[in-house]
Protein backbone atom coordinates (compact mmCIF):
# COMPACT_ATOMS: atom_id res chain seq x y z
CA UNK A 1 0.00 0.00 0.00
CA UNK A 2 1.38 3.30 -0.47
CA UNK A 3 1.99 5.87 1.62
CA UNK A 4 -0.72 8.20 1.01
CA UNK A 5 -3.22 5.55 1.43
CA UNK A 6 -2.22 4.18 4.87
CA UNK A 7 -2.74 7.88 5.84
CA UNK A 8 -5.53 7.88 4.56
CA UNK A 9 -6.58 4.98 6.85
CA UNK A 10 -4.90 6.18 9.71
CA UNK A 11 -7.42 9.33 9.38
CA UNK A 12 -10.44 7.11 8.87
CA UNK A 13 -9.61 5.53 12.28
CA UNK A 14 -8.71 8.73 13.80
CA UNK A 15 -12.51 9.83 12.88
CA UNK A 16 -14.18 6.64 13.93
CA UNK A 17 -12.89 6.55 17.33
CA UNK A 18 -14.25 9.71 19.09
CA UNK A 19 -17.93 8.77 18.11
CA UNK A 20 -17.31 4.81 19.72
CA UNK A 21 -16.16 6.42 23.10
CA UNK A 22 -19.51 8.98 23.13
CA UNK A 23 -21.61 5.69 22.74
CA UNK A 24 -19.99 4.07 25.38
CA UNK A 25 -20.61 6.94 27.66
CA UNK A 26 -23.88 7.59 26.93
CA UNK A 27 -24.69 4.45 27.52
CA UNK A 28 -22.94 4.14 30.77
CA UNK A 29 -24.82 6.97 31.55
CA UNK A 30 -28.00 5.70 31.15
CA UNK A 31 -27.30 2.48 32.54
CA UNK A 32 -26.08 4.26 35.85
CA UNK A 33 -29.40 6.39 35.64
CA UNK A 34 -31.36 3.35 35.48
CA UNK A 35 -29.79 2.08 38.57
CA UNK A 36 -29.94 4.93 40.26
CA UNK A 37 -34.17 5.03 39.18
CA UNK A 38 -34.83 1.39 40.15
CA UNK A 39 -32.41 2.02 43.59
CA UNK A 40 -34.40 5.68 44.67
CA UNK A 41 -37.54 3.75 43.44
CA UNK A 42 -36.84 0.58 45.97
CA UNK A 43 -35.44 3.11 48.73
CA UNK A 44 -38.45 5.24 48.64
CA UNK A 45 -40.77 1.73 49.19
CA UNK A 46 -38.51 0.75 51.71
CA UNK A 47 -38.95 3.82 53.54
CA UNK A 48 -42.88 4.25 53.36
CA UNK A 49 -42.95 0.32 54.55
CA UNK A 50 -40.44 1.22 57.31
CA UNK A 51 -42.37 4.54 58.14
CA UNK A 52 -45.42 2.31 57.79
CA UNK A 53 -44.38 -0.01 60.75
CA UNK A 54 -42.56 2.46 62.28
CA UNK A 55 -46.13 4.30 63.39
CA UNK A 56 -47.73 0.74 63.75
CA UNK A 57 -45.19 0.37 66.61
CA UNK A 58 -44.95 4.06 67.95
CA UNK A 59 -49.47 3.57 68.03
CA UNK A 60 -48.74 0.09 69.63
CA UNK A 61 -46.07 1.97 71.97
CA UNK A 62 -48.78 4.63 72.90
CA UNK A 63 -51.69 1.94 73.41
CA UNK A 64 -49.52 -0.25 76.10
CA UNK A 65 -48.41 3.37 77.59
CA UNK A 66 -52.38 4.13 78.24
CA UNK A 67 -52.93 0.71 79.54
CA UNK A 68 -50.55 0.77 81.55
CA UNK A 69 -50.97 3.97 83.00
CA UNK A 70 -54.73 3.01 83.45
CA UNK A 71 -53.64 -0.13 85.38
CA UNK A 72 -51.51 2.09 87.56
CA UNK A 73 -54.43 4.48 88.22
CA UNK A 74 -56.07 1.10 89.51
CA UNK A 75 -53.58 -0.04 91.83
CA UNK A 76 -52.99 2.84 93.37
CA UNK A 77 -56.66 2.99 94.03
CA UNK A 78 -56.52 -0.53 95.12
CA UNK A 79 -53.43 0.60 97.19
CA UNK A 80 -55.55 3.18 99.18
CA UNK A 81 -58.74 0.78 99.49
CA UNK A 82 -56.83 -0.81 100.93
CA UNK A 83 -55.19 1.24 103.23
CA UNK A 84 -58.55 1.83 104.25
CA UNK A 85 -60.20 -1.63 104.81
CA UNK A 86 -56.98 -2.24 107.15
CA UNK A 87 -57.81 1.11 109.32
CA UNK A 88 -61.22 -0.19 109.55
CA UNK A 89 -59.93 -3.97 110.62
CA UNK A 90 -57.73 -2.37 113.10
CA UNK A 91 -61.10 -0.18 114.73
CA UNK A 92 -62.90 -3.60 114.09
CA UNK A 93 -60.04 -5.45 116.09
CA UNK A 94 -60.04 -3.12 118.82
CA UNK A 95 -63.82 -2.54 118.65
CA UNK A 96 -64.34 -6.66 118.85
CA UNK A 97 -61.46 -6.63 122.04
CA UNK A 98 -63.41 -4.16 124.32
CA UNK A 99 -66.61 -5.57 123.35
CA UNK A 100 -64.72 -9.32 124.17
CA UNK A 101 -64.01 -7.97 127.21
CA UNK A 102 -67.34 -6.53 127.92
CA UNK A 103 -68.78 -9.75 127.49
CA UNK A 104 -66.45 -11.57 129.71
CA UNK A 105 -67.46 -9.46 132.41
CA UNK A 106 -70.96 -9.64 131.63
CA UNK A 107 -70.62 -13.16 131.85
CA UNK A 108 -68.67 -12.90 134.84
CA UNK A 109 -71.41 -11.46 136.35
CA UNK A 110 -74.46 -13.41 135.20
CA UNK A 111 -72.40 -16.36 136.60
CA UNK A 112 -71.79 -14.77 139.76
CA UNK A 113 -75.93 -13.85 139.88
CA UNK A 114 -76.58 -17.95 139.22
CA UNK A 115 -74.39 -19.13 141.72
CA UNK A 116 -75.97 -16.68 144.16
CA UNK A 117 -78.93 -18.01 143.43
CA UNK A 118 -78.17 -21.66 143.40
CA UNK A 119 -75.84 -21.26 146.80
CA UNK A 120 -78.62 -23.50 148.45
CA UNK A 121 -77.27 -25.95 145.72
CA UNK A 122 -75.50 -29.46 146.78
CA UNK A 123 -73.93 -31.57 143.79
CA UNK A 124 -73.36 -35.09 144.92
CA UNK A 125 -71.06 -37.23 142.57
CA UNK A 126 -70.39 -40.57 142.20
CA UNK A 127 -73.68 -42.04 144.18
CA UNK A 128 -75.24 -45.23 142.75
CA UNK A 129 -77.52 -44.35 140.02
CA UNK A 130 -81.35 -44.58 141.80
CA UNK A 131 -79.85 -44.67 145.26
CA UNK A 132 -81.92 -41.47 145.82
CA UNK A 133 -85.34 -43.19 144.60
CA UNK A 134 -85.94 -39.55 142.86
CA UNK A 135 -86.24 -37.62 145.68
CA UNK A 136 -82.70 -36.46 145.64
CA UNK A 137 -83.15 -33.83 148.73
CA UNK A 138 -85.03 -35.94 150.75
CA UNK A 139 -82.09 -38.61 150.71
CA UNK A 140 -79.45 -36.32 151.57
CA UNK A 141 -81.43 -34.78 154.41
CA UNK A 142 -81.77 -38.16 155.78
CA UNK A 143 -78.78 -39.67 155.34
CA UNK A 144 -76.39 -36.68 155.61
CA UNK A 145 -76.65 -36.86 159.34
CA UNK A 146 -76.11 -40.36 159.28
CA UNK A 147 -72.71 -39.97 157.15
CA UNK A 148 -71.73 -36.89 159.28
CA UNK A 149 -72.46 -37.69 162.50
CA UNK A 150 -71.27 -33.82 163.54
CA UNK A 151 -73.63 -32.12 161.38
CA UNK A 152 -76.71 -34.40 162.93
CA UNK A 153 -77.61 -31.26 165.06
CA UNK A 154 -77.99 -29.10 162.13
CA UNK A 155 -81.01 -28.14 160.47
CA UNK A 156 -81.54 -30.61 157.70
CA UNK A 157 -82.40 -27.65 155.12
CA UNK A 158 -79.57 -27.16 152.40
CA UNK A 159 -78.57 -24.14 153.21
CA UNK A 160 -75.09 -22.13 152.23
CA UNK A 161 -73.41 -22.69 155.57
CA UNK A 162 -74.56 -26.15 155.42
CA UNK A 163 -73.18 -27.02 152.29
CA UNK A 164 -69.86 -25.73 152.57
CA UNK A 165 -70.02 -27.91 155.76
CA UNK A 166 -70.94 -30.94 154.51
CA UNK A 167 -68.33 -30.47 151.49
CA UNK A 168 -65.44 -30.41 154.32
CA UNK A 169 -66.45 -32.75 156.03
CA UNK A 170 -66.42 -34.85 152.96
CA UNK A 171 -63.13 -34.11 152.07
CA UNK A 172 -62.12 -34.72 155.77
CA UNK A 173 -64.02 -38.41 156.55
CA UNK A 174 -64.64 -39.92 153.08
CA UNK A 175 -67.60 -42.33 152.32
CA UNK A 176 -68.55 -45.13 151.06
CA UNK A 177 -72.12 -45.81 149.49
CA UNK A 178 -72.44 -49.41 147.65
CA UNK A 179 -69.21 -49.43 146.96
CA UNK A 180 -68.97 -45.71 145.65
CA UNK A 181 -66.99 -43.17 147.05
CA UNK A 182 -69.84 -40.53 147.06
CA UNK A 183 -68.19 -36.58 146.52
CA UNK A 184 -69.89 -33.45 147.30
CA UNK A 185 -69.33 -30.37 145.22
CA UNK A 186 -70.64 -27.00 144.56
CA UNK A 187 -73.06 -26.59 142.19
CA UNK A 188 -71.87 -23.72 140.49
CA UNK A 189 -72.64 -22.42 136.79
CA UNK A 190 -71.33 -23.78 133.38
CA UNK A 191 -69.70 -21.41 132.84
CA UNK A 192 -67.78 -21.46 136.21
CA UNK A 193 -67.75 -24.76 136.04
CA UNK A 194 -65.97 -24.81 132.73
CA UNK A 195 -63.66 -22.38 134.35
CA UNK A 196 -62.46 -24.70 137.39
CA UNK A 197 -62.46 -27.75 135.52
CA UNK A 198 -58.87 -27.34 134.22
CA UNK A 199 -57.71 -26.31 137.66
CA UNK A 200 -58.11 -30.08 139.12
CA UNK A 201 -55.29 -32.01 137.36
CA UNK A 202 -52.85 -29.03 138.29
CA UNK A 203 -53.91 -29.34 141.90
CA UNK A 204 -53.84 -33.30 142.23
CA UNK A 205 -50.31 -33.05 140.98
CA UNK A 206 -49.03 -29.98 143.29
CA UNK A 207 -51.02 -32.48 146.05
CA UNK A 208 -48.56 -35.36 145.07
CA UNK A 209 -45.58 -32.92 145.25
CA UNK A 210 -46.35 -31.96 149.32
CA UNK A 211 -48.43 -28.88 148.51
CA UNK A 212 -51.70 -27.91 149.99
CA UNK A 213 -54.00 -26.70 147.44
CA UNK A 214 -57.21 -24.93 147.19
CA UNK A 215 -59.28 -23.86 144.90
CA UNK A 216 -60.76 -20.48 145.27
CA UNK A 217 -64.22 -18.90 143.54
CA UNK A 218 -64.48 -18.55 140.57
CA UNK A 219 -61.43 -20.25 139.44
CA UNK A 220 -58.49 -19.00 141.63
CA UNK A 221 -55.60 -21.74 142.52
CA UNK A 222 -54.39 -21.13 146.27
CA UNK A 223 -50.70 -23.53 146.63
CA UNK A 224 -49.34 -23.22 150.20
CA UNK A 225 -46.21 -25.36 151.36
CA UNK A 226 -44.77 -23.96 154.52
CA UNK A 227 -44.66 -20.76 154.26
CA UNK A 228 -45.00 -20.21 150.65
CA UNK A 229 -47.83 -19.40 149.20
CA UNK A 230 -49.42 -18.82 145.77
CA UNK A 231 -52.02 -17.79 143.91
CA UNK A 232 -52.49 -18.68 140.59
CA UNK A 233 -55.76 -17.47 138.17
CA UNK A 234 -54.44 -19.41 134.97
CA UNK A 235 -53.98 -23.19 135.09
CA UNK A 236 -51.20 -23.08 133.62
CA UNK A 237 -48.70 -20.67 135.07
CA UNK A 238 -49.56 -23.06 137.98
CA UNK A 239 -48.27 -25.95 136.67
CA UNK A 240 -45.23 -24.10 135.29
CA UNK A 241 -44.16 -23.73 138.69
CA UNK A 242 -44.20 -27.81 139.78
CA UNK A 243 -41.35 -29.43 138.95
CA UNK A 244 -41.89 -32.88 136.75
CA UNK A 245 -39.18 -34.61 139.04
CA UNK A 246 -41.03 -34.58 142.56
CA UNK A 247 -44.32 -36.14 140.47
CA UNK A 248 -45.16 -39.54 142.44
CA UNK A 249 -47.27 -41.47 140.59
CA UNK A 250 -47.90 -43.89 143.56
CA UNK A 251 -50.03 -41.26 145.13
Amino acid sequence: MSRQGRNNSKSRDALKKPVYEDEEEESESLTMASLEAVLLKHFNKAEKNANGRFDRIETQLDNMQATLNKHTEEIDKQRIISVKLQERIKKAETTASIHGDSLDQIQSKLADLEDRSRRDNLRLMFLKEGAEKGNALAYLNVNIPKWFPRLAANPPELMRAHRTETASEARENPIEVDGYTVRFTADYSDYISKRRRPCFPVMHRARQQGYQAFLLYPAVIKRIRGSEQHLFRDPSEAEKFLCPEEDNPAN
